[in-house]
């Protein structure tokens, strides 16, 4: 159900009375602030009596269109099994969306962000054997690690910081795109690029890295 814009007291269901019609610059907000990413298709209708435009009650959506993301379950590294954290993650338009079992609120490392990082750790790697040492306390990682290197660059979430802790997330989702495994030096976590100097597989510019985290 909805209001008619000119104040019209007669309220008409809007999917059996709408009729075609010119849209007046009434309509232009509801339309605008429809959310495309989500296929919502307006219904314009118009009042029974009056013939003009009316309030939409709500966005018609189609069933078969709606936008469903399948979240990808995930358990943090840590030689501590206790330690290990339950996570999900999956693409969005803007990079990566992580749900921690905390139940706080989903938020997104942007693309540029995990590219950043990614390039950096297969930079570090190929003057390591291949391997670098992640360093995932939040603020105190070990000397000449990844996560230093992430402490020093203050890279700002929406939500916060980005801190070396969330290394201990990106390691799992990098891992699952085929980037890197994992193995342990005493109580260090570090990721293993294989021979990367001589694979050509690894992602080395945005596109690639994007193309293989949404693949």
């Amino acid at each position: 159900m909805g209001s008619c814009l000119q104040n019209c007291k007669k309220r008409v269901n809007s999917a059996s009375h709408a009729r075609p019609t010119m849209l007046p610059f009434q309509a232009l907000p509801y339309l605008l602030n429809n959310d495309v990413q989500n296929n919502h298709r307006w219904i314009v209708p118009t009042c029974e009596c009056c013939g003009r435009f009316r309030t939409p009650a709500r966005p018609s959506v189609q069933s078969d269109e709606k936008q469903e993301y399948k979240m990808i379950k995930e358990i943090t590294w840590h030689k501590v099994e206790s330690r290990r954290k339950q996570f999900a993650w999956h693409t969005v338009g803007e990079g990566l969306q992580l749900q921690h079992e905390n139940g706080n609120p989903p938020y997104v490392i942007p693309w540029s962000m995990c590219f950043s990082i990614f390039r950096h750790a297969m930079l570090m790697a190929r003057d390591n054997q291949n391997v670098v040492t992640v360093g995932t306390h939040q603020t105190k990682p070990s000397r000449g690690s990844l996560g230093e290197w992430v402490l020093s660059q203050s890279f700002v979430l929406k939500t916060g910081n980005l801190t070396p802790r969330h290394l201990s997330f990106l390691g799992p989702i990098f891992a699952r795109m085929g980037n890197i495994s994992r193995r342990y030096n005493g109580n260090s976590i570090q990721w293993v690029f294989g021979e990367m100097s001589i694979s050509g597989e690894y992602p080395v510019d945005f596109a690639e890295f994007r193309r293989k985290a949404e693949g």
